[in-house]
């Protein structure tokens, strides 16, 4: 089966997501929320908190439009913690949705990356 770049570019999503370990609780909110954040433009859109990487000392923010966003924690402790909303919806609805497949798609990749992984 060939994969297109869209496939490709959802496969790089769930593997950086899954390989990434839990935000600190401190920051005020936790891996796999999707969050509502605003940009200097003014403009909403949602994005998924990715994860920690106690390596970098960055929180992940995946988007859609660009492979994902680090912001170091020092900076993002200082500014972001205010300035965001979350949405109740779940990591794979929001993949699914943005990718415009069916969420079993997005659980049954992320599941072959689980176990590749183990």
């Amino acid at each position: 089966m060939e994969i297109n770049k869209k496939q490709r570019r959802l496969y790089n999503i769930l593997r950086t997501y899954l390989n990434l370990g839990e935000v600190p609780p401190d920051y005020g909110f936790k891996k796999g929320q999707i969050v509502i954040l605003e940009d200097s433009d003014g403009e909403f859109s949602e994005v998924l908190i990715g994860g920690y990487s106690p390596k970098e000392n960055r929180v992940y923010f995946i988007t859609i439009d660009e492979m994902g966003v680090t912001i170091p924690l020092p900076k993002l402790k200082k500014g972001l913690s205010e300035n965001f909303k979350t949405t109740n919806k779940n990591v794979y609805d929001f993949l699914a949705e943005r990718f415009k497949i069916p969420r079993r798609q997005v659980e049954d990749l992320a599941l072959k990356l689980n176990t590749n992984n183990n």
